[in-house]
């Protein structure tokens, strides 16, 4: 068995998280046991649950000058979490997760995904979030994965589109 961590920094049932957990509720249980990291209960923990996914809820800290202690403590308890589940491969749900399971991966020899939905135009952000530590980056767009080749391998980035099934006829008004 192939044990996947998903890491999410919400606990909102967003657009990235529904996409992500739409592809995780059809793995192939027999070859891939799913776990859900995510920093409070809420609609992508009780999603999760109802569809037979294991749930860790813990702090998920990011770099800060202010506290980094905070971050160092998630650091460690997330390489020691990630050693007692016997996780062989980290999913975070988004860039910003790469800040955490990026560096606890590498740290431990695990290899790390990302799955990022928006495009970080603004250049710190592509570093801060230590996307360079990554084994692989799925992106939905290939405008966002341009947006990384500053910092990234192109041989790391992967294109994924997302695919909406709409059941029905769209309105003809709109919101906008």
């Amino acid at each position: 068995m192939i044990t996947v961590l998903y890491v999410s920094i919400t606990e909102q049932l967003g657009g990235g998280e529904t996409s992500v957990l739409k592809y995780v509720t059809s793995l192939d249980r027999t070859r891939y046991t799913p776990l859900l990291l995510c920093p409070k209960e809420g609609a992508l923990s009780e999603f999760a649950r109802k569809n037979n996914i294991k749930v860790i809820v813990h702090r998920i800290s990011r770099l800060s000058k202010k506290t980094p202690w905070k971050y160092i403590q998630d650091f460690l308890w997330f390489v020691h979490c990630i050693k007692n589940e016997h996780v062989d491969i980290i999913h975070g749900m988004s860039f910003y997760a790469c800040q955490l399971v990026g560096p606890a991966g590498y740290f431990a020899g695990i290899p790390v995904i990302i799955h990022g939905q928006n495009m970080l135009t603004d250049k710190r952000d592509r570093y801060r979030n230590l996307l360079f530590t990554v084994s692989r980056i799925i992106v939905c767009s290939r405008a966002v994965g341009d947006c990384l080749l500053p910092v990234v391998n192109k041989n790391k980035l992967f294109l994924l589109r997302h695919a909406v099934s709409i059941q029905q006829r769209l309105p003809q008004k709109t919101f906008f």
